[in-house]
Formats: structure tokens, sequence, C-alpha cells
């Protein structure tokens, strides 16, 4: 689901409903936090987050087992925060 270059400042909580995503893409927003439903999105496999203005990102994320990819470049939250633990071992970009 590409969601980025909107100004979003927030996600919908129904988002959380949709099992089927394996891609969400909402970079380049406006957004200040990644809701904690976004980790009930089991099917994800590649999250984009960069250039937003994120304060942290929820640790739940951690439980997505399918998780591969993780983008947060230009986001200030993944520079002070520095552990997220993934189900995955197999995530390989951060």
């Amino acid at each position: 689901m590409l969601l980025h270059d909107n100004r979003l400042e927030k996600l919908l909580q129904a988002l959380g409903t949709l099992q089927n995503v394996q891609r969400l893409d909402v970079s380049r927003n406006i957004l200040t936090e990644i809701p904690i439903f976004v980790a009930k999105i089991q099917s994800l496999k590649s999250l984009h987050v960069e250039h937003n203005q994120l304060a942290s990102i929820p640790e739940d994320i951690g439980t997505l087992m399918f998780l591969e990819e993780l983008q947060d470049r230009e986001t200030e939250c993944l520079q002070q925060q520095t552990q997220i633990n993934t189900g995955s071992t197999r995530v390989h970009e951060w």
C-alpha cells in the first residue's frame, strides 16, 4: 500500500485490519508516530517510514514475523532508538 508523499499527519486505525498488505510505504509525510496497530498487519514484509517526524517506532513492530525491510532514512527516531527486536532474522534494511 503506497501512501507516501501525501502530507499525512496520522494513519487511520483501519490499516490495522488489512491482513494481506505486504508493503506499507508511508514515507515523505508529516507523521509524528507510527501507531501500534501497524504491528497487527501480520503479513507485512516491507515498512517504509523515512522522511517523517517520528519520535520512535513501536517495539511491537518487532513481532512482525515476515518483516524483511524497515526503511527509516532521514527520520530522527532511529538515530536515537538503537534496537528493535524483530521476529525475523531476515530484516536487511534499517
